[in-house]
C-alpha cells in the first residue's frame, strides 16, 4: 500500500505541474503592473508539499529519487517575463522501474486518462484529447504551449518505443505497463512554463494584504476579462514560530539585510499547497 502511495505522490506531482494550476481567490487592491527590479529565482520547497490534504514533504526522499531539485524551479525576470521547469532526474528510467516492478499488481493500464483529461485539460486546451487519441503527444502539447506556455521537453518522439508508447496511450487512453522498458534509458523530462507576470496588492480572504504575482499572457497584457493561470502569493521566507530562517551560514537574507522571500501556490479544488524560497 505505501509503495501504491509513492507512485501516486510522484504522479500527483508532475501532473498537478503541467494542468492544475488554478488562481485563488483574491480581492485586487492596487492594480499596478509592476514586475521584480531585478531577475529572481524560487525553488520548489518539496518537504512543505501538501496534495489532497496529504503530506507530500513525507515522501521527500522518494521525490528527490525522482525530481532534480536544483533545476526545478520559477525564474521571474525584470523584463516580466517568467521560465519555469520541473526536471527530473538523468536516472529516472533505472530509477523508477525498479520500484514499479516492486509493487505486486500493479496494473498502469487501469489508470484511466480519459475522465482526468475531459475534467481538467480538455476545457483549458480544446482538442487536446483529439491529438492524443491519434498518438500525437506533441501537437495535443503545441495546444498547451500555444495557450499557456507549457510543454513537455525530453522525449524523443521518432523513437520507436516512444511510438509505441503513444500509440497505446492514443488507443486506450491509458499507460502501457511496459511504459519503462520502451522509453529510452537516457530519458530525462521537464515540463516547462514560458509566459509573462504581473505584481499586484492584493488582500486575501484572510483580510491580510499581500503582494501576489498573477502569471498568464492575458492578465500581463491587461485583459481584465481573463482570469490569471496561476496566482502566488509573496511573503518572508519565517519559520513557524516567526523567526527569519537560519542556516550554516547565518540569517537566510540577502547582504542588504532584507530577508529572503516565499511563494505559496494554493490550488483549491485540488487542495494543492505548494511553497517555493527565492533562492540564494
Amino acid at each position: 500500500m505505501k509503495k501504491r502511495k509513492i507512485i501516486f505522490v510522484v504522479a500527483a506531482v508532475l501532473l498537478i505541474s503541467l494542468f492544475a494550476f488554478s488562481a485563488c481567490d483574491f480581492k485586487v487592491v492596487s492594480k499596478y503592473d509592476d514586475h521584480f527590479e531585478d531577475d529572481v529565482r524560487f525553488t520548489l520547497d518539496f518537504s512543505r508539499l501538501e496534495v489532497m490534504h496529504m503530506d507530500i514533504g513525507e515522501y521527500e526522499n522518494v521525490l528527490s529519487m525522482v525530481i532534480d531539485y536544483k533545476n526545478s524551479y520559477f525564474e521571474f525576470k525584470k523584463d516580466g517575463t517568467l521560465h519555469g521547469q520541473i526536471k527530473t532526474n538523468a536516472d529516472i528510467i533505472s530509477t523508477v522501474a525498479p520500484l514499479l516492478n516492486g509493487i505486486p499488481n500493479l496494473d498502469l493500464s487501469s489508470f484511466d486518462l480519459a475522465s482526468g483529461l475531459e475534467q481538467y485539460v480538455e476545457p483549458m486546451f480544446p482538442g487536446f484529447t483529439a491529438h492524443l487519441t491519434r498518438g500525437d503527444l506533441k501537437g495535443a502539447l503545441a495546444l498547451a504551449k500555444r495557450t499557456l506556455g507549457l510543454n513537455i521537453e525530453g522525449l524523443d518522439y521518432e523513437d520507436e518505443g516512444v511510438k509505441e508508447i503513444l500509440s497505446y496511450v492514443g488507443e486506450h487512453m491509458s499507460l502501457p505497463n511496459d511504459i519503462f522498458s520502451k522509453l529510452p534509458e537516457d530519458t530525462q523530462l521537464a515540463i516547462t512554463l514560458d509566459t509573462h507576470y504581473v505584481l499586484k496588492k492584493v488582500v486575501g480572504e484572510d483580510g491580510k494584504e499581500y503582494t501576489a504575482i498573477y502569471v498568464g499572457d492575458d492578465v500581463a497584457n491587461r485583459n481584465e476579462q481573463t482570469n490569471a493561470f496561476a496566482t502566488f502569493t509573496m511573503t518572508d521566507y519565517v519559520e513557524e514560530n516567526g523567526e527569519f530562517v537560519y542556516d550554516d551560514d547565518g540569517a537566510l537574507v540577502h547582504e542588504d539585510g532584507t530577508p529572503f522571500r516565499q511563494l505559496c501556490l494554493v490550488i483549491e479544488f485540488m487542495a494543492v499547497k505548494a511553497y517555493l524560497v527565492e533562492s540564494r
